[in-house]
């Protein structure tokens, strides 16, 4: 089973002025180490806005960002998710599931893939999983939260 990671970071709600943007990389062992980058083209609102907050000055240009632009920056977390749904299996062609999580070791999200009763079985274990706070728990739900953690990593083909 091939499994694509989305690895997600943001500045949002840091309390970095600048800070409005998502940015997604694509994580397979198929790709880079560093992953692949997502991106989209700017519609008009999204290049006017980044124009507006640009701290890029150029003497006598007075945009710097144009629609169709590729950018790497999301103005929302759905957004980034839809065109990591979108492109996933365009730069991993035989990719069986797209995971929110940034390494693959604990249970995930699964955000989109090739059987819905695995992916609901196993977001079923992961809301388990992370209500218990995952491998942060208390001491007496260690045993549980394993115990979830490994019926995951089966479930998606990862046995230890």
């Amino acid at each position: 089973m091939k499994i694509v990671y989305l690895d997600i970071t943001t500045w949002v709600d840091s309390g970095i002025v600048f800070g409005q943007h998502y940015y997604g990389k694509l994580k397979a062992d198929e790709l880079d180490w560093g992953g692949h980058s997502l991106e989209r083209p700017l519609s008009r609102e999204h290049a006017r806005m980044l124009n507006r907050d640009s701290e890029i000055r150029i003497p006598g240009v007075k945009d710097v960002w144009h629609v169709g632009d590729m950018n790497s920056g999301f103005f929302s977390e759905d957004a980034l998710i839809q065109c990591a749904k979108e492109q996933y299996k365009k730069i991993v062609p035989d990719a069986n599931y797209l995971v929110l999580d940034e390494y693959g070791i604990s249970p995930a999200r699964i955000l989109d893939g090739d059987n819905q009763k695995i992916i609901e079985k196993a977001n079923a274990l992961f809301k388990e999983f992370d209500d218990l706070k995952g491998y942060d728990c208390k001491k007496e739900d260690r045993e549980q939260s394993d115990l979830l953690a490994n019926q995951w990593r089966k479930i998606m083909g990862m046995e230890r």
